[in-house]
Formats: C-alpha cells, structure tokens, sequence
C-alpha cells in the first residue's frame, strides 16, 4: 500500500467503491506527496486524465520480442528462418526448418509480429 492511500485511507470520507483509487489535485503525486489536502478519491479514468493534464502520465512499458510473457521463439530463431527466406527458402521450408508455423512465419516477414522484424 502506498503512503498517499495509507493516509486517504485514514483522512478521507470512505472510498466510494472499491474501484475507485487516490487522486492528487496538487500534480505532485509522482513526488511523493501525501498531503491529505492534496488527495481526492477518483475513479481510473479521471486520475489518468489528470495525470495527462498534469504532464505526469507515464504509460507502461510495452514488451516485443523475447521480453513479451507471450514470446515462443528467441530472436535468433526468427533471424535464422529469415535467413533462410533471404537465401531463397521457402517460407513453408524455413517454417519446416525452425519450428515456427508458417501463418506465423508469414506475419513476423510481413512486419505484423515482432515489431524487430520490420527494421
């Protein structure tokens, strides 16, 4: 639990819903602000509004390749059947090759999956 919903916790009216999370109205929550003058119970929508007014909002990071939780194949497996595609391979060959299915294949040559393979 963080220190700012320790102290909505302890200072605030209750929380409207269980959804409903800590916002700040000073743009300082990013610094560490618990100022319970500060803290406003608000749903997920108007605290990443205000973040973006604020010129606070961070968006998570975004996973390609082997550092996605979905990746099935190493970047060295990709660029090996993309070798054998530039050598004159088939594709249903290179897929036969590595493993990788060929709809697969196909996507990762077209630049619809791995975003690396479009460099």
């Amino acid at each position: 639990m963080g220190a700012h919903v320790y102290v909505a916790e302890r200072t605030l009216p209750p929380r409207p819903s269980p959804s409903h999370e800590v916002c700040h109205t000073c743009a300082n929550g990013h610094g560490g602000c618990v100022s319970p003058h500060h803290l406003v119970w608000g749903t997920r929508l108007e605290n990443v509004r205000d973040a973006i007014r604020d010129g606070t909002f961070s968006p998570p990071p975004r996973f390609t390749g082997t550092a996605h939780s979905n990746s099935k194949f190493s970047d060295e497996l990709i660029a090996h059947a993309l070798s054998l595609i530039e050598a004159g391979e088939t594709i249903t060959a290179a897929a036969k090759a590595t493993g990788i299915s060929v709809p697969h294949l196909s996507h990762i040559k077209q630049g619809k999956a791995r975003e690396w393979a479009k460099k």
